[in-house]
């Protein structure tokens, strides 16, 4: 795994540096699901909810964790998957992955127990940024870029998700896993 400063593309993980102070983005990874000139929408992968999917106002008895996929529209709700073969309209993220489609395909797989935390999860909110913006942010430093796996972006331990992105870019990336939280108390 490597950093780059390439313009992202679906499949990328954004990596918010250690002193990177937003708390909307604070020490998390974002998917890139889509990305054009006209601008970029991403999830946040490791922002956990204190929620589950059937606290939503829609007949999902399912007990899965629910999501904050980041500080924009965060009435809307989005979904990551695997089931690309069964979700019509699904758009093709990275490898198996892929990111929205049809939702009462998506309740199906829910009601049926077809669909797990492992392959499949729900986010409020979604990150976004206007044309060119985010290729700007890049590099200005502001993220690391990297390409995704699928392991990483349906981790079963997302609290740990940042550093170990970090660890597989190896280098100096993976010194910044040691990096204070507050560095004035270092």
């Amino acid at each position: 795994m490597t950093h780059r400063t390439a313009t992202p593309a679906p499949g990328d993980l954004l990596i918010a540096p250690p002193e990177a102070r937003d708390p909307n983005f604070r020490r998390t990874v974002v998917l890139v699901c889509d990305h054009t000139d006209e601008g970029t929408f991403g999830l946040v992968l490791n922002r956990p909810l204190e929620a589950a999917v059937r606290d939503l106002p829609l007949g999902l008895g399912s007990d899965d964790q629910l999501w904050g996929g980041g500080p924009v529209q965060e009435n809307t709700l989005h979904w990551l998957h695997m089931h690309g073969g069964l979700i019509p309209e699904a758009m093709p993220v990275s490898g198996r992955v892929h990111w929205g489609g049809d939702f009462s395909a998506v309740r199906l797989l829910l009601k049926q127990g077809e669909a797990t935390p492992g392959d499949l999860r729900l986010y409020l909110g979604y990150a976004g940024w206007s044309g060119g913006q985010l290729e700007d942010e890049i590099r200005d430093g502001v993220w690391f870029i990297t390409r995704g796996e699928e392991e990483l972006i349906f981790a079963a331990e997302p609290g740990n998700l940042w550093r170990t992105v970090l660890i597989r870019m190896g280098g100096d990336y993976a010194l910044l896993v040691n990096y204070p939280d507050n560095p004035r108390f270092n």
